[in-house]
């Protein structure tokens, strides 16, 4: 294996830990379970079992060799899907494709499970605000008071809404799991943050001691969100970060379009303070976000 595909093999271990399954590892053969944990309640849930294997000229020229097996789709689908997946690939332009198939399995997954759950479930969709006008958004970040919880100072992105679903994320500097908690703690202050459907976060600790990352994430409802925002720390290289992405949701099921909106948040706020790819790891001060 070189190295490119064993730098995406221990990615996928740590980003899907006891779901990733080594099948034949001299043989490159591995199994991804991809799990719909749908948001609308656990009374009807279901996997895809995802095998590959990698060719050796993976990424560059061939694809990885996959098969799919999934109760719930027919053979149509995951026809259709593999379709779907040859496409990706060849628009990658020879990048590193695992994630983004995967993640886009999800999705599909999700999408098709939640329909089903919608109808054996009575939830409502959590309230979104009517307008942002009560967060007190300026041009300063947030500034803790109490300066004795030490709370690192938080940086806030603009608000994203589609189909009636708003998306904000949140960034903040920490150096510690720590520091980490107090940035949540100081963002559910706000209570429109508190009650919001989701506070998908992720962050990213480089320990000198130990010469290794601390990093968690947590979905916080909103399946493989968290995951899909500590691979985006990992691929820009990120250290000594936080961040959270709130989302009111609508009504209106957005499907794989709202991991987009996640991600595309938390990038953005992150590109805005400063932090690019194995260049700058700190917030740079001079660079001034929103305030709640």
């Amino acid at each position: 294996m070189d190295e490119i595909q064993l730098e995406e093999i221990q990615a996928l271990r740590a980003i899907y830990g006891e779901d990733f399954h080594v099948l034949n590892e001299t043989g490159k053969e591995f199994m991804i379970e991809i799990k719909s944990d749908s948001t609308w309640g656990t009374s009807y849930t279901q996997s895809i079992k995802f095998e590959f294997i990698y060719p050796s000229d993976y990424p560059h020229t061939s694809p990885p060799v996959f098969k799919l097996s999934c109760d719930v789709l027919s053979s149509e689908e995951i026809t259709q899907l593999a379709t779907e997946l040859s496409e990706m690939f060849k628009n990658a332009s020879g990048e590193i494709i695992m994630f983004e198939w995967i993640e886009f399995l999800r999705g599909h997954l999700i999408e098709k499970v939640e329909d089903v759950n919608k109808m054996l479930t009575n939830d409502q969709p959590h309230p979104q605000p009517d307008t942002f006008s009560d967060f007190d958004i300026t041009d300063e970040p947030t500034v803790p008071e109490d300066a004795v919880h030490l709370c690192p100072v938080i940086y806030h992105g603009e608000p994203l809404t589609d189909r009636k679903s708003t998306f904000q994320a949140h960034v903040a500097e920490v150096t510690s799991v720590d520091q980490a908690a107090l940035v949540v703690q100081e963002l559910k202050t706000n209570r429109k943050i508190a009650t919001a459907t989701h506070n998908i976060l992720a962050y990213r600790i480089y320990d000198v001691t130990r010469g290794a990352h601390v990093q968690d994430c947590d979905d916080d409802g909103e399946s493989a969100a968290g995951s899909r925002l500590l691979h985006l720390l990992q691929i820009m290289d990120l250290d000594n970060v936080i961040v959270v992405v709130t989302r009111w949701y609508g009504g209106v099921h957005l499907g794989p379009d709202r991991f987009k909106h996640i991600n595309n948040c938390a990038r953005i706020l992150l590109q805005q303070q400063g932090l690019e790819k194995k260049d700058v790891h700190r917030l740079k001060s001079k660079r001034k976000g929103k305030k709640k």
